[in-house]
């Protein structure tokens, strides 16, 4: 579970960004619908999920079950259910609340970072069905940061880790 945001402000930004190294392929945020597709086909229609996560080599999907929340794991096109986290609780989603670009949502972050190093991505539950969408960057040097992002990938808050 992740933390509430406290802001860093720019110091933190400018330290990671002088960290530099080389760009590598960021989480699976692409295959987040796809994931959330193959979930809900796979228990029969819509959800509510506490948390979706993508990192570099999967999708997890956090659904609200009785009793807790039950993680699928999305990877190379097929999902497979985890253990029951017993009492989870906390703000759920739907699929429909989740409304971002794949294709955008770091762009922001790798214009202010110098390479940055996107490992993962997360979509959680708010208040009244919203979401918070965050992003963990680290730097060569093992610095990392948890990134607040708005559906637009505006730098809302950065925590450092």
């Amino acid at each position: 579970m992740r933390g509430a945001f406290g802001l860093v402000g720019l110091l933190g930004l400018l330290v990671l960004a002088a960290c530099g190294g080389e760009a590598v392929p960021g989480p699976l945020v692409a295959e987040i619908g796809n994931a959330i597709a193959a979930v809900e086909a796979e228990l029969g229609g819509p959800q509510q999920f506490y948390e979706i996560s993508a990192d570099l080599k999967a999708v997890t999907v956090f659904v609200a079950t009785e009793g807790g929340a039950t993680p699928y794991v999305y990877t190379d096109r097929a999902v497979r259910p985890g253990e029951l986290v017993a009492g989870a609780v906390g703000s759920t989603f739907s699929a429909e609340s989740v409304a971002i670009d794949p294709d955008r949502i770091f762009d922001r972050v790798r214009s202010e970072l110098d390479d940055p190093v996107i490992i993962d991505f997360a979509v959680q539950g708010g208040s009244g069905g919203s979401v918070i969408y965050d992003a963990t960057v680290a730097s060569d040097s093992g610095g990392r940061l948890l990134v607040l992002l708005a559906a637009n990938g505006e730098i809302l808050g950065v925590q450092g880790e």
